[in-house]
């Protein structure tokens, strides 16, 4: 009510101003003025900008503000190039109407003071249309050019102040100015409210999912917990299906468990016809990355025949709204294992709201997802699928099996990497001369240089006996080198009893330089580590 009552004072106060100043003789240019101020109104008459139309509307009509204004207007409507026609409008009227106002108030057209004003009026206009109406920049902006122009009239008001006009002219941007306040606050306190309730949803969300991991029953079966989860995901994640699925690398299918939403006759078509795992990676790539999930626009990816499930949603979609949930897009969440391995991956359909997810959408529904892992690795059935002894007992790295999971799974993301195979120069002449414990010793020592000396976000493995491997993730051939040179020093400074001396050697293969497999990657750093070993040791080598 009192936004409302702000507006219609500070209309009043411009009807008021204008009149004064400029005495009302309609003719045809106050015709043309009127028909460009009805355009102006009646294309914001629904948008957010009505107050904003109506007083500009109101100025227009009333004032006849001669041809400078109306020329920095045009200009201004020519320099929007990348603003639609309701920006160029507003901002042009904007403008128009506060430098007809400064015009008509200082009188001759010409004048030094016109000029001024003029300049005055069309710069920060330039900086208004650069933010728009829509940001509380701008919003700061026109509170400082009504107060800048209510300064340049002091001196008008010097000679008008025991007029009748004083009034007018001086509440007349005080009171927008106002205005201008309260449609800044209300706006924040809207924000404030919208963020509250996203919050609030998500703790919501967030208790479910507790309630769900405590009440899935131990004595269930998986099938069944599976169902159950299924079920939960649709409840807590917000959409009508949702397909669990899981990766069986020894028949290169992906194998679907269990589903919500879906008919049997459905979900019996799918497992009847697996789709090969590469399919899956056909869409995991960086540039669809939301959170550690996957969001596929519709038409940004081809669908295999095999993948797509006929799950149209014959709701009806707006598809002007980017934000807006089409029928073909696509949400994987993947399933990982504890080395961070995909082993499955969770797909959903149809939201119930018709809105993309946002990020913490994504992240509830992974936390999900790490339920269906705990779920998996404790079936029978399904632990050979997802789990596998990753660890090495001696050094805590890595397996042979686990690293080359991780480097098929890598080289499927299709992004450049480096895989490094580093042996340890005559381990078994130390064993020899001074036992297996020292020998232990040294393969401990070798294992923590390796374990400190990469990234949290590369994988160290020990590979055989004496022999280690690296997956250096997002790097160059030249900056592999550099890092594995590094490496190889610090194993030079390794301290052990009796003064033994630690040297290592090392063969690099890079993606997809050298292979487009990880088999073939494996091959090229064992025969560039040979041409280390036969060149002397202690050295690296890369084709």
């Amino acid at each position: 009510m009192g936004k409302r009552l702000l507006i219609f004072l500070d209309i009043l106060l411009s009807i008021a101003t204008i009149m004064f100043l400029f005495p009302i003789r309609f003719d045809r240019l106050d015709l043309l003025l009127f028909a460009y101020a009805f355009l102006l109104f009646s294309i914001l008459r629904h948008s957010e900008y009505f107050p904003m139309a109506l007083l500009l509307s109101i100025s227009l009509v009333l004032g006849r503000l001669q041809t400078t204004p109306l020329a920095v207007a045009v200009g201004i409507i020519f320099s929007l190039r990348n603003h639609g026609v309701k920006e160029r409008l507003i901002n042009a009227a904007r403008v128009f109407w506060i430098s007809g106002f400064l015009v008509v108030t200082h009188g001759i057209i010409f004048d030094k003071a016109v000029f001024a004003a003029a300049v005055f009026a069309f710069v920060p206009a330039v900086f208004e249309t650069t933010f728009l109406i829509k940001s509380k920049k701008s919003l700061k902006i026109v509170a400082l050019v009504n107060l800048a122009y209510l300064v340049l009239f002091t001196e008008n008001l010097l000679h008008v102040v025991l007029s009748d006009a004083f009034l007018p002219i001086v509440l007349n941007p005080m009171v927008f100015f106002i205005y201008l306040l309260v449609q800044d606050y209300e706006s924040i306190w809207q924000r404030y409210l919208l963020e509250k309730e996203r919050t609030d949803l998500i703790r919501k969300k967030l208790a479910m999912v507790i309630d769900v991991v405590n009440t899935i029953s131990q004595k269930a079966t998986v099938e069944e917990s599976l169902y159950k989860l299924a079920e939960a995901i649709s409840v807590i994640g917000g959409f009508k299906y949702v397909l669990i699925n899981v990766f069986d690398r020894s028949s290169g299918k992906i194998l679907r468990l269990a589903h919500h939403g879906l008919n049997p006759e459905e979900f019996d078509r799918l497992k009847k016809f697996p789709p090969p795992i590469e399919n899956f990676y056909r869409f995991a790539q960086e540039r669809f990355k939301l959170s550690n999930s996957y969001f596929v626009p519709q038409g940004t990816v081809e669908f295999p025949v095999e993948y797509t499930l006929t799950l149209l949603n014959k709701n009806k979609v707006n598809h002007s709204n980017a934000q807006n949930w089409l029928p073909e897009d696509l949400l994987l969440v993947p399933i990982y294992n504890p080395e961070g391995e995909i082993v499955g991956y969770i797909s959903v359909d149809a939201p119930f709201n018709g809105k993309r997810p946002s990020v913490e959408d994504v992240q509830i529904l992974e936390l999900l997802a790490e339920q269906v892992y705990k779920l998996l690795e404790r079936s029978q059935s399904y632990q050979p699928l997802v789990f596998r002894a990753s660890r090495d007992p001696h050094t805590f790295l890595l397996t042979h099996s686990a690293f080359l999971g991780l480097l098929e799974q890598h080289i499927k993301f299709g992004r450049e990497f480096a895989n490094v195979i580093i042996d340890i120069d005559d381990l078994s002449k130390i064993n020899l001369k001074y036992g297996h414990e020292i020998g232990d010793k040294v393969i401990e020592k070798v294992a923590d240089v390796l374990r400190t000396r990469t990234r949290k976000s590369d994988y160290v493995a020990r590979f055989g006996g004496e022999e280690f491997a690296i997956l250096i993730k997002d790097v160059s051939k030249s900056k592999a080198i550099e890092i594995t040179h590094r490496i190889l020093d610090e194993i030079r400074q390794i301290q052990l009893p009796e003064g033994i001396r630690i040297t290592a050697s090392a063969g690099i293969a890079v993606y997809p330089e050298h292979g487009n497999d990880y088999e073939k990657l494996i091959k090229e750093a064992l025969k560039a580590l040979q041409v280390a070993k036969k060149s002397g040791k202690d050295r690296l080598m890369v084709f």
